[in-house]
């Protein structure tokens, strides 16, 4: 650290500051952090210049005062606070650059001279085509008449000039941070540009780059400016701040936030709506950026440094090139991510942007590509189609795109053809100077910024602020994208382009650390003591230790490094033909590397949710492309029937378990010891807590088997660490979409084999969207057991649901999931518009359940997306009106709409209960219900509806206390009412509020549903001594859901998936309907529910919380009657009484 420590805002306290430029880009964001971080500063003086017959205190309230720069102050502060602020400080003066005196009224320049301490001088014209003579009176003598103002009085303490770095372009390689000598004489120069000519300064300007260097008016006559001012500045301090390529913000005083398109914000606008499909420049040069809000941090600081004595004239580069570089190349691709997932409105084209080094090859592909095919065109419209003033416009336009386009690759072609390392020696020498409680606020850590993060956010600046893009709704929240830059098979084009030896090359660069060959750990399971004592507890050890090295050896993976090359290289080309992208949680990713970079000895086990075949594959690929350690991961015995793949998989890092170990002591010993072994040697495992993919869309009941490997490794070691990290992966649209509905609909689920796996290449026909990696908050596995007493099985089940609750917590709400929801609401149809409505509605929603939500640029465009990819389950009939697919032959499109939509019944679990139990009361809940009686409904609807709806975090509405919680904040997000009536809390449903409380209740009737479908094929266990198989009662229950549904007694088709019959039988037992008999597999009605009459109460009471059924009986609430006019057609062929006991169970069934 050089010299003393000093505080910015302590400098600024009682200061009157004179900014110049303060309407442009940098200025705004300059007075933004004055006003919000120096409130005590004394007066701010902006110079503008009057225009369009308005004065310069108009222009200031018209566009400062109503910027969107000030809306995080406004909301900080306050409405009214921020005017008192912004009026009591801000001071607008009349001037311009080009007036002689710079200032109009004397008296007003005599006042400036005379009280401005500050002069910040950053007005200038950053128009690289502007008019020599003009572009020296904005970029040079404007700050040199700015000069002689603040010398001709006493108060000025610092002068401030912000300039370029490129005004060192004539120059190549390592840029000090000093003025370098110039090859001209300044003085003389500007002499001769005033006095020239209009043909003189097209020659002056001509001669720019051949013989000084300079590639336009805006460098060389800001060069000219800096050397002039270190000459006249006398013994007044100067500060110079060098930006290189300023572009928008990256945290303040928005991400994004940038109301200019200029530099690397021209280049990604014009890729972006299709402007510019060709450059010229070299794509391996540095390309220098930065961000608004480091340059206005550096500004301010500048001027805030102590005055050292030896050194008047102070330089400061602000760049990214000799601490963060990124080449122009790389610049390309960050514009292509962000573009390719957000397409800009009536954008001509995708990217990507071709670059050409070569300016010779460059002018022969523009030319055959755009300026021949476009005159060709022009020509035959005005030759044969003259008359037609709507061709001829068409020509007009296509002909001045071409030209744009040309224009475009003319004025950046020196930048990005050349490279330059600009030194930060005096910035970070400055920056560490600064008070250590100010650093965070006056932030300059190049190094931190990641580009494609602020490529994205810039990018969703021009869409929203710049292109007026009201639709825009929110900046891009952090996410690595590995791209996907090809959409097809590899063909003779690629092969001839070497597509494959680029993939091979980013396949070897990609190597993660610690692929360790670990195939002996099969044989040290062997002499683990659990398996030596479990072998010596054997009737036959001989037998038992040769079933042991079975066990370990069909268990244990072999990862090998060649072969995770090889898989990377194979998964790679796959997800390029069926994803668009691959979004990764960066701010997730940055906590699993710094656990794993500073606490190498922490073992990590990474649960992810399981919906396809593709989670582990995704994973495993993912962290390989990110260079993370690769994890051994935890997969079923099924792939072992995969002939050929299950030894890939292996050597890739899979070890293989029983999903059930039926009580054989010998492998579970095995397998917990290759598990300890794996943990005690700190190798990263994966494995998925619900057991096996959720058909239903929604998280499962934890499975506990590997948890309790976890709890019983901690137990053992309570001073290794172990961190459990949750994980999601969300798709757009899933592979196994068409495969789930008929195994809803009790088909056999198809068995692993390779002929499947080669059948299912099919799915390479298709795009399935993008996929979204999250990480959800890392469990401490010590910290949770240490503070858990109580017995191992407690530890085991508690430890589970925590993580399943942080798995749900990490998962992000795909589009496609919001669209199907609103579609099941109206099938008969729902107009489009209503489809975006309720998708802005519920995305607020979600947002204020804590949910996260992909980032949507654009809602209409996500919208428009998502019915593409559910085009096997929507259709989209004239008059925009979308609908379901389904007819009487199929009406599996519902349950496929259903599986998405259930993703959200995780999020709004605790609402949809209140919703079914509250809209249960009907009419009467307009009324008004004690709070009291709501809560005991709320109790009864979750406990018979809602047990498998494993939500976001454990919640318990048996206790009362946190039901009116839930109603409290459902009350305050305007879904139902609340009020007072005589001392006691009544709820109703106000005006308004049945349309969002029938929302969230059409996400929990399916399951309601089909506990009514269930209580009513109970009839056919009427009778003493009946007992059936659960999963035979599932398929009748099942089969009477159907024909309910085609009679028009059931409305929701989705209530007759076999899962939730399934779930319905578990509720029933649990709830004391059913008893299970010894064998654990076969069920009864319980003694006190085992008459026709208890049944069809039971079916009464389920039918208040259902949909209304299209059947007079059950609307007239006599579900009695109704039910028994069904008993002979759910049960055809009733048995004698005497029959014996199995032959009446297979007569009902």
């Amino acid at each position: 650290m050089e010299g003393p420590t000093f505080s910015v805002r302590d400098f600024y306290d009682g200061k009157t500051i004179l900014v110049t430029g303060a309407t442009g880009f940098v200025g705004k964001v300059i007075l933004e952090k004055l006003l919000r971080c120096t409130p005590d500063v004394k007066h701010i003086y902006v110079l503008i210049r009057p225009k369009g017959g308005t004065t310069p205190t108009e222009r200031m309230r018209k566009e400062l005062f109503d910027s969107p720069v000030f809306d995080r102050l406004r909301g900080e502060v306050g409405q009214e606070e921020f005017a008192n602020r912004f009026n009591s400080k801000m001071r607008a003066v009349g001037g311009d650059l080009q007036h002689d005196h710079l200032i109009f009224d004397e008296k007003e320049r005599k006042m400036i001279a005379d009280t401005v301490q500050i002069y910040l001088s950053c007005a200038a014209s950053i128009d690289f085509m502007e008019k020599l003579d003009m572009a020296l009176q904005f970029n040079c003598l404007g700050p040199l008449r700015l000069l002689e103002i603040a010398k001709s009085g006493s108060a000025c303490e610092r002068f401030l000039h912000v300039s370029t770095a490129y005004v060192n372009s004539d120059k190549r390689g390592h840029i000090p941070d000093v003025i370098s000598p110039l090859r001209f004489d300044a003085e003389s120069i500007i002499e001769k540009i005033q006095s020239a000519s209009p043909n003189e300064l097209a020659e002056l300007t001509a001669r720019l780059s051949d013989t000084y260097g300079f590639p336009n008016t805006y460098t060389y006559t800001k060069a000219i400016a800096e050397t002039l001012l270190a000459k006249r500045c006398g013994s007044l301090p100067l500060r110079i701040v060098r930006p290189s390529c300023v572009e928008a913000s990256y945290r303040e005083p928005s991400p994004g936030w940038i109301d200019a398109i200029s530099a690397t914000a021209a280049m990604a606008f014009a890729a972006g709506t299709g402007l510019i499909t060709l450059s010229s420049g070299d794509s391996n040069a540095i390309g220098d950026r930065i961000p608004v809000d480091y340059v206005v941090n550096v500004i301010l600081a500048a001027a805030a440094q102590p005055v050292e004595t030896t050194q008047r004239v102070t330089v400061y580069h602000i760049a990214s090139s000799e601490q963060n570089p990124v080449t122009w190349g790389e610049t390309r691709e960050h514009i292509l991510s962000y573009w390719s997932r957000h397409r800009a409105p009536r954008a001509r084209r995708y990217p990507p942007v071709a670059s050409v080094h070569s300016r010779q090859m460059f002018n022969i592909q523009f030319f055959f590509r755009y300026k021949l095919p476009a005159e060709i065109v022009v020509a035959i419209l005005r030759t044969f189609f003259r008359h037609s003033e709507r061709l001829q416009r068409k020509a007009r336009r296509l002909k001045t795109g071409v030209e744009r386009s040309r224009l475009f690759s003319d004025t950046f072609e020196f930048f990005l053809s050349h490279e330059w390392i600009f030194s930060m020696r005096n910035t970070r020498s400055l920056m560490s100077r600064i008070n250590t409680s100010e650093r965070d606020i006056f932030f300059c850590d190049v190094e931190s910024i990641d580009w494609q993060q602020a490529m994205d956010q810039m990018s969703f600046g021009l869409q929203r602020l710049v292109s007026r893009n009201a639709a825009v709704t929110s900046p891009p929240p952090h996410h690595v994208h590995l791209q996907i830059p090809q959409r097809r098979l590899a063909g003779i084009r690629d092969l001839l382009r070497g597509q494959p030896l680029r993939d091979i090359w980013w396949i070897k660069t990609r190597s993660p650390p610690q692929i360790v060959d670990t195939r002996d750990l099969a044989e040290r399971a062997l002499s683990h003591p659990m398996v030596t004592k479990a072998i010596a507890d054997a009737k036959d050890e001989d037998k038992a230790r040769a079933e042991a090295r079975k066990i370990a050896r069909r268990v244990a993976a072999s990862p090998q490094h060649r072969s995770i090359e090889a898989m990377a290289y194979i998964l790679r080309k796959i997800f390029q033909v069926l994803y668009r992208d691959m979004s990764v949680d960066a701010e997730g990713l940055s906590q699993l590397r710094n656990t794993l970079e500073t606490k190498p000895e922490t073992r990590i086990v990474l649960v992810p949710t399981h919906r396809s075949y593709a989670d582990f594959l995704i994973v495993s690929y993912v962290l390989y492309a990110l260079r993370v350690r690769m994890p051994h991961i935890a997969a079923g015995e099924d792939f072992l029937h995969i002939a050929v793949m299950h030894h890939v998989l292996r050597q890739c890092g899979a070890f293989f378990l029983r999903r059930s170990f039926g009580g054989d002591g010998i492998y579970r010993a095995v397998f917990s010891a290759y598990v300890d072994i794996l943990l005690a040697e700190n190798h990263m495992l994966e494995f998925f807590i619900e057991g096996t993919r959720s058909r239903s869309g929604r998280m499962l009941q934890p499975r506990a088997g590997m948890v309790s490997f976890l709890v019983d490794a901690v137990q053992r070691r309570p001073s290794e660490n172990l961190v459990i990290v949750p994980m999601s992966i969300n798709y757009d649209r899933l592979l196994e979409e068409k495969m789930y509905p008929a195994e809803m609909l009790g088909e056999t689920k198809r068995r692993e084999s390779l002929k499947n796996l080669v059948s299912a290449s099919r799915i390479l026909r298709h795009s399935f969207g993008q996929v979204h990696v999250n990480f959800g908050e890392h469990i401490d596995v010590n910290e949770f057991v240490s503070s858990h007493g109580g017995n191992r099985r407690a530890v085991v089940s508690d430890l589970s649901w925590r993580i399943v609750h942080g798995v749900a917590r990490s998962v992000r709400i795909v589009p496609t999931a919001i669209v199907a929801s609103s579609v099941l609401r109206a099938r008969q149809g729902i107009p489009k518009r209503n489809v975006l409505q309720e998708f802005s509605w519920i995305c607020d929603e979600l947002s204020k359940s804590g949910a996260q939500v992909i980032h949507l640029t654009n809602e209409s465009d996500a919208v428009d997306t998502a019915l593409k990819l559910l085009r096997d389950g929507v259709s989209v009939k004239r008059g925009n009106m979308v609908v379901p697919k389904s007819s009487t032959e199929s009406y599996t499109p519902l349950l496929l709409l259903s599986f998405y939509r259930n993703q959200l019944l995780d999020v709004f679990k605790e609402f949809s209960v209140v919703s079914v139990a509250l809209l249960s009361f009907g009419s009467v809940s307009e009324q008004g219900i004690l709070a009291d009686r709501l809560c005991d409904e709320i109790a009864l609807t979750n406990s018979w509806f809602a047990r498998d709806v494993v939500g976001r975090r454990a919640i318990a509405f048996d206790l009362k206390d946190e039901c009116l919680d839930v109603l409290a904040d459902m009350s305050n997000r305007g879904i139902l009412s609340i009020r007072e009536s005589n001392g006691q809390r009544e709820v109703f449903i106000g005006k308004g509020q049945h349309r969002p409380l029938e929302y969230f209740a059409s996400l929990l009737w399916p399951n309601a549903e089909a506990m009514w479908v269930a209580s009513v094929a109970l009839v056919a266990l009427v009778g003493d001594g009946v007992s059936v198989k659960k999963d035979e009662l599932s398929k009748h229950m099942q089969h009477t859901g159907i024909n309910l549904y085609e009679d028009g007694s059931l409305a929701l088709y989705e209530a007759c998936s076999i899962n939730l019959m399934r779930s319905s039988i578990e509720s029933l037992i649990e709830n004391g309907v059913l008893t299970i008999l010894e064998d654990q597999t076969t069920v009864a009605l319980a003694s006190d529910h085992a008459s026709e009459t208890a049944v069809m109460a039971l079916s009464d009471l389920f039918t208040r919380f259902g949909c209304t059924r299209p059947v007079s009986a059950m609307q007239a609430n006599d579900a009695w009657k109704y039910t028994k006019s069904l008993r002979q057609h759910i049960v055809p062929d009733l048995a004698p009484a005497k029959a014996s006991r199995s032959t009446r169970v297979a007569a009902r069934l």
